[in-house]
């Protein structure tokens, strides 16, 4: 009888920690270099975002006209899908749901072509949530930024192709943003991104992780591993590599330099602060990465924060 409740106990904790304590997300999302890179403290210029990913025999690309998105979008995007992870915290939206809001939050996606008959997953959340659940301090400040990357995150649009025959066959905008009384506002993912968030494939990002983790690069290359590696999967990985998926491009001369340090220093912090091993090999410039399995945390562990 111990036996068996220690059990369900353990099981019934792991299960909470994925919901309360992990994003789910689209794994594409997390594996696209460049789609969500570091960039110079107070140093964000306006350029278009267009970033393509390639799996099997389609293209998904991102795209927007006027910004790019960094880490701290990043953190958002991640935030929202923390919340959409409850599951009575989501409502599901067709083509002809009954309430008015919420149809004008699935219709501001923007859905084309084979997206246009598709569900989506639709919260209800506020700016000071997402700060909150971020670690920020709440004040006018973290509230302008949260609602600034909100913005830039629902001006991306998704499209997904054929590349062989240029063809699309598939689009929406990343998110889309309806403003309720207050500081309400309603949040539709797109249905890629719902799909992630009800069943697979998924990514899980631990969010308490993201919080212990102190740089930009840190918070990138956390997230690309989670999607790169299954829960106790080990590899090895090159770590210029590492570089190219934490920036986009590896860089030269003094740029590489300072990237692979930068690698080096994010890979210590995750390997201190988190529930990480990642091992460098001199020999063949190489890092052994492993991850253990979601909600495995020990009681104490450095780093780890209380939301």
């Amino acid at each position: 009888m111990t036996t068996t409740k220690s059990k369900r106990t353990q099981k019934s904790a792991v299960a909470k920690a994925i919901v309360f304590d992990h994003a789910r997300t689209d794994p594409s999302h997390c594996l696209a270099d460049g789609l969500f890179r570091p960039i110079l403290h107070g140093k964000r210029e306006e350029s278009p975002l267009d970033v393509s990913y390639k799996f099997k025999n389609v293209l998904f690309r991102w795209q927007n006209p006027t910004t790019a998105l960094c880490i701290k979008d990043q953190g958002v995007f991640l935030a929202i899908h923390r919340i959409a992870a409850d599951k009575s915290r989501v409502t599901k939206v067709g083509i002809s749901h009954s309430d008015a809001d919420q149809l004008a939050a699935r219709n501001a996606l923007d859905l084309e072509l084979e997206a246009n008959n598709l569900e989506c997953l639709v919260i209800t959340t506020t700016a000071r949530e997402i700060a909150h659940i971020l670690g920020l301090m709440i004040s006018g400040p973290a509230i302008s930024r949260v609602q600034a990357s909100l913005e830039r995150l629902a001006g991306v649009s998704f499209a997904i192709s054929y590349p062989e025959q240029e063809k699309t066959f598939w689009k929406a905008k990343l998110i889309s943003i309806v403003p309720l009384d207050g500081p309400n506002r309603l949040i539709a993912f797109n249905p890629i991104l719902s799909k992630a968030l009800a069943g697979t494939p998924t990514a899980y990002i631990d969010m308490k992780e993201q919080l212990c983790l102190p740089s930009d690069a840190s918070k990138r290359l956390h997230v690309w591993l989670s999607a790169w590696l299954r829960p106790t999967e080990g590899k090895r990985i090159g770590r210029d590599l590492l570089v190219k998926h934490v920036w986009g491009s590896t860089g030269i001369g003094d740029t590489l330099y300072s990237r692979r340090n930068a690698i080096k220093v994010a890979l210590e912090a995750m390997n201190q602060n988190t529930a990480w091993r990642c091992e460098y090999d001199e020999a063949s410039e190489s890092y052994f990465i492993q991850r253990k399995k979601l909600g495995d945390y020990e009681e104490g562990s450095p780093g780890v924060q209380q939301l």
